[in-house]
């Protein structure tokens, strides 16, 4: 199976760390405000790490989302289920990124003329 592009790839990746940064300073600065257990904002952090694999899939717009979502969910606890799906999430199967419609084209009148048209003659004598 043929990788995709390594750009694509490394920038999903990026995507989902900053993400899990995002989500372990929320959850830090949540267990700070409530005097919560240290280990909360890790529990939180390590649950977004989980999905990892199904949040690259659903950004590279993968043709298998949702297989590579369901493998990672009922296997992604063993480290190699969560590597697979990982790697599944990364291969070059993606659907085409939309494109815009074009602009609806207003059909123009031809240039030629018209032909006259021959008056019409009403026969009233019957």
């Amino acid at each position: 199976m043929k990788l995709g592009g390594r750009r694509e790839a490394v920038r999903a990746l990026g995507i989902t760390l900053g993400a899990l940064g995002a989500v372990f300073a929320a959850a830090a600065l949540m267990g700070l405000a409530e005097r919560r257990a240290p280990g909360t904002p890790v529990l939180i952090g390590l649950g977004f790490f989980y999905f990892v694999p199904a949040l690259v899939a659903h950004l590279r717009r993968h043709r298998n989302e949702g297989a590579v979502s369901v493998l990672n969910l009922l296997l992604g606890w063993t480290v190699l289920g969560w590597i697979i799906a990982l790697i599944w999430a990364c291969t070059a199967n993606t659907r085409p990124k939309p494109t815009p419609a074009a602009p609806a084209t207003v059909a123009q009148p031809t240039a030629t003329p018209a032909k006259p048209q021959k008056p019409k003659v009403w026969d009233i004598s019957s």
